[in-house]
């Protein structure tokens, strides 16, 4: 994302925060006796040399970390800060809000993945080459996978630069046309903002009538949900099309594009491929 928070924020501040959102008392008190230990932790380890040392191992998962959120955001300016209080509290709320919405999903969401700044969202009865990524930017974005590697991502809505207003409330100011939508809390920023986005747009592709689409040719990937019989439209220009063991041996010489077609529910069935060769 192009967000940065300030680091210098006091614990005080930083308990405040935790104590805004609607926890139990165990629940906050855990949460800040959470943070005073990470916080421990990090000044133990941040300087160190990376490959030196007893945290070799943490300090490398956090480098690969920020340059994974750097090479996606490598027009950002902004410094992105893994340690900052703020990506905690956006999964504290997704991680609520999710416990109690996840019965609106028309595929069951189930969680294969949870770890210190990420959710990973599978769905029941869903092909396996799709999956949700929330983030702790917070941010959604579907990834789409091919033998084991993910092949494209599909931004579904993101905090891009978090602003407060004291008197409106809290925005998003990364908004071109500069139309803000103001809310009483950072909760209800993320909640509408980005979590309600990504369940509308799940809700909305994630059916029958779509199909996944792979497309490789000379090392570029891409992937897309898309309606069938729309797409079928759009490719019904028979000169393209190549028969399979022609399009396969100029796919290798790096001459045709290869298609993958996934029907999304019917995980049994194979894939169709289809090879096609333009016109210069």
């Amino acid at each position: 994302m192009r967000m940065c928070f300030n680091s210098t924020e006091s614990d005080y501040t930083k308990n405040a925060e935790i104590k805004k959102l609607d926890l139990t008392k165990r629940e906050i008190a855990q949460k800040i006796k959470a943070v005073k230990k990470e916080k421990r932790e990090d000044n133990r380890y941040d300087h160190a040399p990376i490959k030196y040392g007893a945290y070799h191992v943490k300090d490398e998962e956090k480098i690969n970390h920020i340059k994974r959120k750097n090479k996606r955001y490598k027009n950002s300016t902004q410094r992105i800060d893994t340690n900052n209080i703020r990506f905690d509290i956006s999964l504290l709320v997704f991680d609520k809000w999710f416990r109690e919405n996840q019965d609106r999903f028309n595929l069951k969401p189930i969680i294969t993945i949870r770890d210190k700044d990420s959710f990973t969202i599978e769905f029941e009865g869903l092909i396996k080459n799709i999956h949700i990524y929330v983030n702790a930017m917070p941010e959604a974005i579907m990834i789409f996978e091919y033998d084991n590697d993910d092949i494209d991502q599909q931004p579904l809505e993101y905090i891009g630069d978090e602003k407060y207003n004291p008197k409106k409330g809290y925005y998003d100011a990364d908004r071109v046309d500069d139309l803000f939508t103001y809310f009483k809390t950072r909760e209800e920023l993320y909640i509408n903002e980005v979590f309600e986005a990504m369940l509308k747009y799940c809700n909305e592709k994630l059916v029958p009538e779509n199909c996944l689409y792979i497309h490789l040719h000379r090392g570029m990937t891409s992937g897309k949900v898309r309606n069938k019989d729309e797409y079928d439209k759009l490719n019904k220009d028979a000169k393209y099309i190549l028969d399979n063991k022609e399009g396969e041996a100029l796919f290798l010489k790096e001459e045709a594009w290869k298609e993958i077609e996934f029907n999304l529910f019917d995980i049994t069935e194979k894939p169709i491929i289809h090879y096609t060769k333009r016109e210069k």
